[in-house]
């Protein structure tokens, strides 16, 4: 049996809250570009900064929602969630309940979760601990596997339970071995290669740097500055000094860009070389970012 969680709302909200979080990001930028230096420059650059990642954040936690399944056959109980799978054998389960039965929070902690997202994790001091694969909190189950407690929210709960007692009744032909996998893993796998690690922050390093030296030297510049070269080699455009803040955000954006792409090539042992090269690849936008930088307010 395969069975599809109720996903409108939480996709809904969600959409909602990424185009929101877009065109706010959007706005900073055009802003930036034609604003005197002023008391809200700063916000006009924290806006992008926080929003987009955040928004990446998000659109990882829609991807869980369009892919969210659950199963159940005579072998195991099976889950997937985005990159995120959960495999236990039916032998293994040792309960399968309403939420409203015991004494659980019907959320998580405070987390990137949202109604109809409910997606982390709690220590129960009583149930030990429990993860969120839900979408609603009516008729929430609890799956119980020793220890572990998987917070689930199939569309008809009542068939749902009556699949699993049939599968459990039918028995077992082939044993499953059982597994689990999640993101948070392999983020502390990747964090632990200090190259990897290295690549990372000095990439970041470099936009976050170009982006105090221009906060500080900003105030300091003409009323206009070059933005560019022409084909002879002149500065040209002039432009407000602002518009510099342009160039650690569009660097920041490859910065992420390259985190992502880098991320999934990762995660293959084969591939990392391609990671780490891809990693590189910030670093040297940063590089030369700076060196155009240097020129132009060289130019001015």
């Amino acid at each position: 049996m395969e069975t599809i969680p109720p996903r409108r709302l939480g996709l809904g909200i969600g959409l909602g809250l990424v185009s929101v979080l877009l065109a706010g990001a959007t706005l900073a930028g055009f802003r930036l570009a034609k604003a005197p230096i002023s008391p809200l420059t700063l916000l006009w650059i924290v806006i992008p900064l926080v929003g987009l990642p955040l928004c990446a954040a998000m659109i990882y936690r829609l991807h869980g929602l369009v892919t969210a399944r659950y199963y159940v056959d005579r072998e195991r109980f099976a889950l997937r969630w985005g990159s995120a799978w959960e495999e236990v054998p039916l032998s293994a389960v040792t309960g399968l309940h309403p939420l409203s039965e015991g004494t659980l929070e019907t959320y998580p902690p405070l987390g990137l979760w949202w109604p109809g997202c409910i997606v982390g994790e709690r220590k129960d001091p009583v149930l030990g601990r429990v993860e969120y694969f839900a979408t609603r909190t009516e008729n929430m189950m609890v799956l119980t596997t020793g220890k572990r407690n998987l917070v689930i929210s199939p569309p008809q709960p009542e068939a749902f339970f009556r699949a699993f007692v049939e599968a459990s009744r039918m028995g077992s032909l082939e044993p499953v071995q059982g597994g689990s996998y999640r993101p948070t893993l392999f983020v502390a796998e990747l964090w632990s290669d200090r190259l990897a690690r290295a690549l990372v922050i000095a990439g970041a390093a470099a936009a976050l740097s170009l982006l105090g030296f221009l906060v500080f030297r900003i105030p300091g510049l003409p009323s206009k500055v070059p933005f560019g070269f022409n084909v002879e080699g002149m500065p040209d455009p002039m432009v407000p000094p602002t518009r510099l803040l342009l160039l650690p955000l569009i660097l920041g954006l490859c910065w992420s860009l390259d985190l992502i792409l880098g991320a999934w090539m990762y995660r293959s042992v084969g591939s990392r070389v391609l990671a780490y090269v891809t990693w590189s690849g910030a670093i040297l936008a940063g590089v030369l970012v700076w060196g155009a930088v240097g020129f132009l307010l060289g130019a001015s």
